[in-house]
């Protein structure tokens, strides 16, 4: 399907920044991908998502202290670029 994203699940669980995440953060991790592959390609913008902490708390289901508070590890894959969060070990368009 067009947006499905694929994933080696025994990869997610032996990556160690992963594994020393909260259920919470694994959580807003793994939404936030979800958010990204569709919200990317709605914008013609590739697996992104917009820098709006706001935005991102809600679509994380975390208040936005919680989610400043666990930004770095949440957005750990991402790189800003011109306002966007884009994510730099999934192919944007695939």
């Amino acid at each position: 399907m067009e947006n499905d994203i694929v994933f080696n699940a025994q990869h997610i669980l032996a990556d160690p920044d992963i594994s020393l995440m909260s259920t919470e953060v694994v959580g807003a991790y793994f939404l936030l991908m979800c958010y990204a592959r569709i919200m990317g390609q709605a914008d013609d913008a590739g697996f992104s998502l917009p820098d709006d902490d706001k935005k991102l708390a809600r679509w994380a289901r975390m208040t936005d202290e919680i989610f400043i508070a666990n930004k770095e590890q949440i957005l750990m894959d991402y790189e800003l670029e011109d306002g966007r969060w884009i994510h730099n070990s999934v192919s944007p368009r695939s």
